[in-house]
């Protein structure tokens, strides 16, 4: 139980990150903070995806 809510913990701040890279790549004009926002924003969303196919094992 405790794993699961540690997972989910991570997941959220995972998730947030994501958020505000997208939120600087929004500010930014263009150039690196631009791509890096959109790169990192991936990034997150990549271990989001991650994250759940791993918690989604089922054992037989």
């Amino acid at each position: 139980m405790k794993a699961e809510i540690e997972r989910c913990v991570f997941m959220g701040l995972v998730a947030l990150f994501a958020v505000a890279a997208l939120y600087v790549a929004a500010r930014a004009g263009h150039g690196t903070p631009y791509w890096g926002g959109l790169g990192f924003s991936a990034f997150c969303v990549g271990i989001l995806f991650y994250a759940i196919s791993k918690g989604k094992r089922v054992a037989h």
